[in-house]
């Protein structure tokens, strides 16, 4: 069998003329994985034209779903026959904040939970329907909420003592190692975040599964491979965020 590398370069020998190729991501693909997937496809296919755009994952599955974008990786996928998805990892979700909103290594309640102010993504992330239980729920009644469209936003507001939020744990470890952040044990538990490839099955679909095979390659050795996270930086990837207080 041919190694992914010698599979590559094959299939960009095949192709003759430059292809455009659109590729979405959410935005913690965006500072992980993205940068060393697209350096490695511009190395193997020279010719090759690179659209990146990022999104939220409903903007980015519409745009799938009408040909605006080739490529989709994030946390969702489209069940329909002419979509080929590919699983491409998990993350576990924790609850976190600053040392300076709660330093305690105790078990909060629920009611306890509530007393501080939540900052959570807005309604067009994928983690509001994941979370629904959580936080669109009339029985854990928050009194303050900050919506956010941006997760590294989210932490960098939650650095500030702003509230407690939602994200990822092995994305945020940095902060949590560099003491920004600490990781609350909670009554509340929380789903995990699955990652997701997405692409067309009628076109460039030999080179689009060459892409997928070659993202689960590097995503082992990157972004989602939790022992990597920590040398991810998010202090300077809050631009175009959108903040709304409730």
């Amino acid at each position: 069998m041919l190694r992914l590398h010698d599979r590559l370069k094959l299939t960009a020998r095949s192709i003759s003329t430059p292809l455009k190729f659109r590729l979405g991501v959410s935005d913690l693909v965006a500072i992980s994985l993205l940068p060393e997937l697209l350096a490695t496809i511009v190395e193997r296919y020279p010719g090759i034209t690179l659209e990146p755009e990022i999104d939220l994952t409903k903007g980015l599955l519409e745009r799938l779903n009408d040909r605006k974008i080739d490529f989709v990786i994030c946390p969702r996928l489209l069940q329909h026959p002419q979509f080929i998805n590919r699983r491409l990892g998990e993350i576990e979700l924790v609850w976190m904040c600053s040392p300076k909103t709660n330093n305690s290594d105790r078990v909060l309640t629920n009611d306890e939970l509530l007393k501080y102010p939540l900052l959570i993504q807005s309604a067009g992330s994928i983690l509001r329907p994941i979370l629904h239980d959580v936080i669109d729920n009339p029985k854990l009644p928050f009194t303050k909420t900050i919506s956010c469209n941006n997760m590294a936003a989210l932490a960098e507001l939650a650095t500030f003592g702003l509230g407690i939020t939602v994200l990822p744990k092995a994305f945020f470890s940095k902060y949590v190692a560099d003491g920004r952040l600490r990781i609350l044990n909670t009554e509340m538990k929380l789903p995990n975040l699955e990652y997701f490839i997405t692409y067309r099955n009628d076109y460039h679909s030999v080179f689009f599964e060459e892409i997928a095979q070659l993202s689960m390659e590097l995503v082992v050795n990157t972004a989602l491979g939790e022992d990597q996270m920590k040398r991810v930086s998010f202090r300077e990837k809050t631009t175009g965020a959108h903040v709304a207080l409730k």
